[in-house]
């Protein structure tokens, strides 16, 4: 067996071969091929002797944070790329999965990481599917479980939406993971064909738009693709899909000192909530490398959260969650990691 890359490998084998893989990693999170016992003894052996591993990604790190609430995992793909994913553990006993849809992001938002980093490649099904299964392989030594996927982490999930969608199934195959659709969310920038085409696909989980600002220039100041995406487009978009898959929709919303914390971004918001099942979600600005946006004080997160409680606004309020481990929201980035990079010496 000549070195391949792990979907190369998967596909090499027959049929029934790959549903014993697929339905032990998937439902038993059994990682070690020599386990496989309904597989010939003589492909585990050529399996294990090639070094094929159950998970399409590698381990690199894992980063904690003071409380052991978060924590983040740097990997590695076959082609020696780095992206970074993060489990968030919650003292109500739920514990979600940040999968990364991609190697870095094309969209260059100015708050962001990983925006920073650009654009390297997208991360294919089993890349993006395989960061559920790490964690969930993580808890079941501790005899926990995942609740929650959240398409949150590196990238834009819409620009890989073939890929996110196919991973979806993954994970929510009944006779594979078998995760609730509604226990997933994807998070798009505001891609408005792509919410259209989520609208139009079999994906009945939730939806989260960073939306950051509730007007159109500051959107198009802080967020480039918002100039291809106006506001009204997006919204009504957003409508359209909260109409047809009735659920509700969070509003991610980033706060920055001086840019939207005004009582004219709270009167905007109540607008373009009102009548709507939407989650405001509000987050204190993390501190990124060269960028020169200041964190609000609490004060000042706390005075605008009660503004918005004041005008009737569904509304959550997120501190600090990863912040000492740089994994909170825009914090993700592989920049500093070149030393853990490595030549691939899989075949393309």
């Amino acid at each position: 067996m000549a070195p391949q890359t792990y979907i190369q490998t998967i596909n090499s084998l027959t049929p029934l071969q790959r549903k014993i893989i697929l339905f032990s990693k998937y439902k038993s999170l059994e990682l070690d091929i020599k386990n496989y016992t309904a597989l010939p003894s003589l492909l585990r052996q050529e399996l294990n002797d090639h070094q094929f591993s159950l998970l399409s990604i590698e381990l690199v790190r894992l980063f904690y944070s003071n409380d052991k609430q978060t924590v983040k995992a740097l990997f590695r793909t076959y082609s020696g790329d780095l992206f970074e994913s993060v489990l968030m553990r919650y003292e109500d006993g739920r514990n979600s999965a940040c999968v990364s849809s991609m190697i870095g992001c094309p969209l260059n938002c100015s708050f962001c990481a990983t925006g920073k980093m650009g654009f390297t490649a997208n991360l294919d099904e089993f890349e993006i599917s395989d960061q559920v299964i790490f964690w969930a392989n993580f808890l079941k030594k501790e005899k926990e479980k995942i609740t929650n996927v959240v398409y949150m982490g590196m990238g834009e999930p819409l620009l890989n939406l073939d890929n996110v969608l196919n991973s979806i199934k993954i994970i929510t195959d009944k006779n594979y993971f078998g995760l609730g659709q509604k226990h997933i969310t994807v998070s798009t920038a505001g891609i408005v064909k792509r919410i259209d085409q989520l609208t139009l696909s079999d994906f009945n989980g939730n939806l989260a738009i960073s939306l950051h600002s509730p007007f159109q220039k500051i959107r198009e100041e802080i967020m480039p693709i918002a100039k291809l995406n106006k506001l009204s487009d997006l919204m009504d978009s957003v409508y359209r899909f909260e109409e047809s898959k009735k659920t509700r929709i969070t509003l991610e919303y980033i706060l920055i000192n001086g840019i939207n914390m005004n009582e004219s971004d709270a009167n905007k918001l109540a607008d373009i909530t009102k009548g709507h099942n939407f989650l405001v979600n509000l987050i204190p600005y993390n501190k990124v490398a060269g960028c020169d946006y200041k964190r609000p004080s609490n004060n000042q997160v706390f005075k605008f959260y009660r503004l918005l409680k004041s005008l009737k606004i569904n509304v959550t309020l997120r501190l600090g969650m990863g912040y000492d481990n740089n994994s909170s929201c825009g914090q993700l980035t592989t920049i500093n990691y070149d030393k853990f990079k490595k030549i691939s010496t899989t075949e393309s």
